[in-house]
């Protein structure tokens, strides 16, 4: 049992690794200004997801430079919606209703918009800043009981699902919002299999399958139109394949890859596994 909780944490680790490396080169590697240019610029661009399709004029601009809105802050705090993970050390042992809020460790909720809504450039995310935040959500992993590892899974569940939003809202589709992409579509993976012994009150698999579904339906739209390296690429279509093992889109995934993608050895391991599950 602890051999395997500790594999488990070790998995986990990686996830938090390759999101922390990520963030320091790429994000930090851009000035706030610049992030701001890059996002405003890729007008010629679409959206990732047919599902929060919007036209060149619903592209909106970003200029919240922090994790979280201050304006969300305050009505957070007055409303007492505030998360132990993102409340200050000293109330965080206080329980619900008693926490404060800490700014820096703030992350911007999601929250389900009417179609045609429009936010405010200064609760608006720009990728940089998204992707900083994303390095700081799986920042988060580390060990604990079952009701810890669920309530960490349902706060960056929530969290992740916010700054896709943001990402949609501004059409970027840039590398940033490529490798957000691939560290979420990780994570999903990761928790799927490190919660999967959970009670279904603490962790339902539906849900987590269908962010994943989501998040690498909108991954595999981006490689389209953004080049990423080829490792990573056919390392996340083999995901999908594997993701449709048991339906029949699983052929309409193979059938979109082109011959070197479809040659890669995640792939063909993919295309293996679906034989075999076939016979």
């Amino acid at each position: 049992m602890a051999q395997a909780r500790a594999a488990k944490q070790e998995r986990a680790g990686h996830v938090h690794g390759d999101a922390h490396g990520d963030a320091h080169g790429d994000a930090h590697g851009h000035s706030h200004r610049d992030s701001h240019r890059d996002t405003n610029d890729h007008t010629h661009d679409h959206t990732h997801s047919h599902s929060h399709s919007h036209t060149h004029s619903h592209r909106q601009l970003a200029a919240c430079w922090s994790m979280c809105p201050e304006f969300e802050i305050i009505d957070r705090q007055v409303a007492k919606d505030v998360s132990v993970f993102e409340a200050t050390e000293a109330t965080q042992a206080l329980g619900p209703g008693r926490l404060v809020i800490d700014p820096a460790r703030a992350v911007k909720k999601f929250r389900r918009s009417a179609a045609g809504s429009y936010e405010l450039a200064e609760d608006l995310r720009p990728p940089a800043v998204l992707l900083e935040t994303t390095a700081h959500l799986l920042g988060l992993l580390r060990g604990g009981g079952a009701e810890q590892d669920a309530a960490l899974y349902g706060f960056i569940r929530d969290r992740t699902r916010a700054v896709r939003t943001d990402l949609t809202l501004q059409g970027a589709r840039d590398g940033r919002a490529v490798r957000i992409h691939e560290l979420v579509v990780r994570y999903l993976i990761a928790a799927g299999h490190l919660l999967c012994e959970h009670p279904r009150a603490l962790f339902s698999p539906q849900q987590n399958l269908e962010q994943l579904n989501g998040c690498l339906s909108a991954l595999r739209e981006m490689y389209k139109h953004v080049r990423a390296p080829a490792a990573r690429v056919a390392e996340f279509h083999a995901y999908a394949i594997l993701l449709a093992l048991d339906r029949p889109s699983a052929a309409t995934a193979v059938a979109a890859l082109g011959p070197a993608v479809l040659a890669a050895p995640p792939v063909q391991a993919a295309l293996d596994a679906v034989a075999a599950f076939q016979q």
